[in-house]
């Protein structure tokens, strides 16, 4: 997690999934306290197609927001 917006990618390995409650509680204090955002891509992974739809989507993000009392605004890429 980067401190500085001129760094300002948040990456998940997906092979330590304990480290994610860790990313979005930092991730939360920085949207609540710093009026940060963030843009998640929900696949976690990169597509080969924009054609698949998202099938799941981690209740921790949407636990983050509402715990950050920010709104959720969905985005397509096409």
């Amino acid at each position: 997690f980067s401190e500085s917006p001129e760094e300002p990618l948040i990456y998940f390995d997906q092979s330590q999934p304990a480290s994610l409650f860790t990313l979005t509680e930092r991730l939360r204090e920085a949207m609540r306290n710093e009026g940060r955002s963030a843009l998640i891509h929900v696949e976690g992974v990169r597509s080969l197609t924009c054609r698949k739809p998202v099938a799941v989507v981690s209740a921790a993000l949407l636990e983050l927001a509402l715990a950050a009392n920010v709104p959720i605004v969905p985005v397509r890429f096409t």
